[in-house]
């Protein structure tokens, strides 16, 4: 975009599209986290709790304790 800034034919194209990417770059890092964070009632200063297993992993049995089969004599 810069070298169209020297170009008197299209220095207000330039002009208006790097402004619309600065613009929209700092909406997409700085206003749109902050709207999220405060839509969604999210404070960094609670404690997190641990993240459930996902609802499709195996459940593993624990293994059973071996008694021995001893008959009474």
């Amino acid at each position: 975009m810069i070298p169209l800034l020297r170009d008197p034919m299209f220095d207000a194209m330039a002009v208006a599209m790097m402004s619309g990417l600065i613009l929209a770059t700092c909406l997409t890092l700085f206003i749109v986290p902050v709207l999220y964070t405060l839509f969604f009632n999210i404070h960094p200063d609670r404690e997190q709790k641990p993240a459930a297993a996902p609802l499709n992993t195996p459940v593993i049995p624990q293994e059973q304790p071996v008694t021995p089969n001893v008959e009474a004599k």
